[in-house]
This record gives structure tokens, sequence and C-alpha cells, in this order.
């Protein structure tokens, strides 16, 4: 749930991406990041078998992002002036790319083509510049690639065949049909959450929490004689 809370907060399907600002790419590159996460929280959902609002909203993020990427993203050392240090730890971040459409390509039909072929492009650029590198040896570039080699056109052939299946049916990449919260929906949300922590709520555990941080709750709990509360038993 808590996963789901972060990224409602920051991404929705019908985000306006010309204002993510990508092309500041220090300021931004991380989302990459972000997205694999995502997309390890779409194979936990697909394990557990809760293909719910959160997995399609999730999803449909996915698609949204990686149809710009395959349409915008070059590699990062296309424009060296926009990197405050433009060496090869940048070709091998490109791979965090190729991964995140070969992903993609599972969960769109429409776009399947589109992201497995660009796909290759940043598989295909991080495997060729980095072989032609004289500082492929280095830790950050062998770290990056021990997080993240491995998704590649062979393998993603083979899942897409399961996960056609494995799909629900009745679901499309349609981003029309995903609204923002409406205040109906977000009172709800709110009204369960507050019911669940009056559930759980004890006003003498918090009572005593606030005696021991606060000492004038304490002296006001001794004054009107609620004193009692708090003490803990030996």
């Amino acid at each position: 749930q808590q996963v789901e809370q972060i990224i409602r907060g920051t991404v929705h399907p019908q985000d306006d991406l010309a204002t993510r600002q990508f092309d500041d790419i220090e300021f931004t590159w991380f989302y990459t990041v972000f997205f694999q996460a995502v997309i390890r929280y779409l194979n936990v959902k697909e394990e557990l078998i809760e293909y719910d609002t959160d997995y399609y909203y999730a999803r449909s993020s996915l698609i949204v992002y990686a149809r710009w990427m395959a349409d915008n993203e070059t590699p990062y050392l296309d424009t060296p002036e926009r990197l405050d240090y433009p060496n090869d730890t940048w070709a091998a971040q490109e791979i965090r790319k190729a991964n995140i459409l070969f992903y993609a390509a599972l969960y769109s039909t429409e776009n399947r083509q589109l992201f497995l072929d660009k796909a290759d492009f940043f598989y295909n650029y991080t495997t060729a510049t980095l072989t032609a590198s004289d500082t492929r040896h280095f830790s950050r570039i062998l770290t990056i690639l021990m997080q993240n080699h491995g998704p590649n056109r062979i393998l993603f052939e083979e899942l897409i065949a399961k996960a056609d299946k494995r799909m629900t049916t009745g679901q499309t990449d349609d981003i029309d049909s995903l609204h923002y919260l409406s205040t109906t929906h977000i009172l709800k949300q709110m009204t369960a959450d507050f019911a669940k922590l009056l559930v759980r709520f004890n006003l003498k555990k918090e009572l005593r929490w606030l005696s021991v941080r606060s000492a004038t709750v304490k002296q006001l709990l001794e004054r009107t004689k609620l004193a009692w509360l708090v003490q803990v038993n030996d």
C-alpha cells in the first residue's frame, strides 16, 4: 500500500511529460530507476494474482512513459554538454532504458514492436560502447551492469507469450479510462483510514507516550490525578 501511494504520488497515465523536463539529464535521469521499481511492483502483484486498480494504474503509467522514451530518448553521451561528467558510466546507465522498454513490451500489444526495437537499440548501444571503452572495468560501471544486465530480446520473446495469456481479459492500455481521484473517493479513503486508526487507538498508550516525551503533559496528568493511566507495571 505504501508503494502504491508513492506510485500514485509520482506519476499518472495522463501526465504532461513535456513538463517533466527530461532534457535536464542531471536532474531527471533517475526516473529510469523509479520505473524499474514500478516494474518490480508489477511483478510482485502478478505473483500475488492481484490485478486490481493499482496494478493497472502503474502499468498504464509505465506504458505512457515508455512510449515517450521510445519516441524521444537518445543516449546520454549524444549530448555531453548536458552532463557534468560525460564518461562511460552514462553508457552503462543506458541498460536501464533497455530494461524498461523490454518490460513495457510485455504490457502493450499496440506498442510492442516499437518498444522492442528501441530496447534493442539501447541494449546494443551499451554493449558496443562499453566493449570499446578503456574504463569498462571501473567499479561503478561494473556495479550498474551487475544490477541491471539480464533482460534481452530472446528472453522477452519467450515472456511475451506468457504475459499475453496472463493478462486479464477486458483490460486495455486505454489511459482515458483512468481519471484523477475524485473528492468523494478521497474522502471515502480518508474515512476508512481514520476508522482503522480508531480501532487501534489506545488512550492509555498515547498518554504514556506523551508523558515520557513531554514534562508538561506529565505534570498536567499529575495535577488532574490521571497519572495512574500512564504508570508502567513492573
